[in-house]
């Protein structure tokens, strides 16, 4: 099994937008990869989902 951390910049897109980001994404899913993440990572990532240019819906953030 491939072990990754993914940054929040490829989280955001690969949970946004199709390519190779959203491959990534799925791959951590389907658990051929396994993505290493920190609390403050985390913290990071439901910042930047909350940022009015993504218009995405609190209930959407949920992670």
């Amino acid at each position: 099994m491939i072990r990754v951390v993914i940054d929040t910049n490829v989280t955001v897109s690969g949970f946004l937008w199709s390519g190779k980001e959203s491959d990534i994404i799925l791959a951590c899913i389907s658990e051929d990869v396994r993505n290493f993440c920190s609390l403050p990572m985390v913290q990071e990532l439901e910042r930047v989902l909350g940022y009015h240019k993504f218009g995405l819906h609190p209930n959407e953030m949920k992670i």
